[in-house]
């Protein structure tokens, strides 16, 4: 039977219908409607993951790191947040080996793994979560490991000499991780063998890299440099310098264009060929950190310091639609998504 144009899947979990297959443009998208972040340590010891309206910057949910009986005396440090298809949100935390480094919430979020490092075997540090519900975690240093939602380890590869960090998948499930010993890019099969590696970026410090909806891989630097590599050999295709400001997060839409988040007041976006379509700049950030791309073009980002209007709705044109901290008045948002990586859930519908 022939596939419909779209096809919209619901769950009965779900209120809003929230995955959406586009076979135009090859993606499996979120709706517009919310993002998902994750707060961290001002000493406070509130930290959170939420789910944020985009409409109001109100909480649709959210959930307390306070539910862990160690909380009180070990304040978490969260590392990193990924979706995956059907709105689980994943969180892995830098905490003592007694409080919950590894978090799966379901898409009311609702707790379904909690694990601390004895559990898992391992510190969680960052990590990708591929279309079948696999998680790949990057450590700080050389290794790999895949692992099952519920954390159980199926393999583990040491790429020695490495440092290792902030993974995304394209569609095959192929890893690609930022090197900042060597200043490399790597491609890592989806069993963990290495593919190619980048010729040195020297003195950049690599950082961040996204994969596009059709699978080619955008990496920033420390130094302002960014560049798109071609997934099949690594080989460099463009490289473009439009700030020369530490890069703090990229992600890509379906279109292809470029979300860049900067360690200073502004957020970029940039087309296919490295090109700048605009800057939005916003007074009184300190530097931005995290970074949400919405599927109608909208956009939020969070300063990095503690902020009580550190969170900033963006519309589609880079003008600033609102503006506020649904995490509270001192709090800096760690880490935040509008959609799974576009990369990973491409969707190749014969036609």
């Amino acid at each position: 039977m022939a596939k419909t144009r779209q096809e919209i899947v619901t769950s009965n979990q779900i209120r809003h219908p929230i995955v959406l297959r586009d076979r135009i443009a090859g993606v499996i998208e979120f709706a517009s409607d919310f993002f998902w972040g994750v707060n961290w340590d001002d000493g406070d010891n509130d930290e959170s993951i939420r789910k944020v309206r985009v409409s109001d910057g109100g909480s649709e949910w959210s959930w307390s790191f306070a539910t862990d009986g160690n909380w009180t005396t070990n304040s978490p440090t969260p590392r990193d947040l990924v979706l995956d298809q059907n709105g689980n949100v994943y969180v892995s935390s830098d905490n003592a080996s007694t409080m919950y480094s590894y978090i799966v919430l379901d898409s009311d979020g609702v707790a379904v793994v909690t694990k601390d490092d004895a559990d898992l075997g391992f510190t969680p540090f960052t990590m990708a979560v591929d279309r079948e519900g696999n998680v790949f975690h990057v450590d700080l240093n050389e290794t790999i490991r895949k692992t099952d939602k519920e954390g159980n380890v199926e393999w583990t590869v040491t790429h020695t000499g490495t440092n290792i960090q902030f993974p995304d998948l394209d569609y095959e499930g192929n890893i690609y991780c930022h090197d900042t010993t060597n200043d490399k890019v790597h491609k890592i099969s989806p069993t963990g063998s290495l593919v190619w590696s980048t010729a040195a970026f020297t003195g950049e410090s690599t950082r961040y890299p996204a994969v596009d909806a059709t699978g080619y891989v955008i990496v920033g630097s420390s130094t302002g440099p960014v560049h798109k590599i071609d997934p099949s050999d690594g080989s460099v295709v463009w490289t473009s310098t439009p700030l020369g400001v530490d890069v703090r997060k990229i992600q890509c839409d379906k279109n292809n264009d470029i979300y860049i988040a900067y360690d200073t007041d502004k957020i970029m976006k940039l087309d296919s060929t490295g090109a700048i379509i605009f800057t939005a700049t916003v007074s009184g950030i300190s530097g931005f950190q995290g970074l949400a791309v919405m599927t109608n073009g909208q956009f939020a980002g969070s300063d990095r310091f503690f902020n009580s209007t550190g969170v900033v709705i963006f519309n589609a044109n880079g003008s600033i639609a609102s503006r506020g901290n649904p995490f509270g008045t001192s709090e800096s948002i760690r880490q935040m998504l509008g959609a799974p990586r576009v990369g990973n859930f491409r969707d190749n519908w014969p036609d």
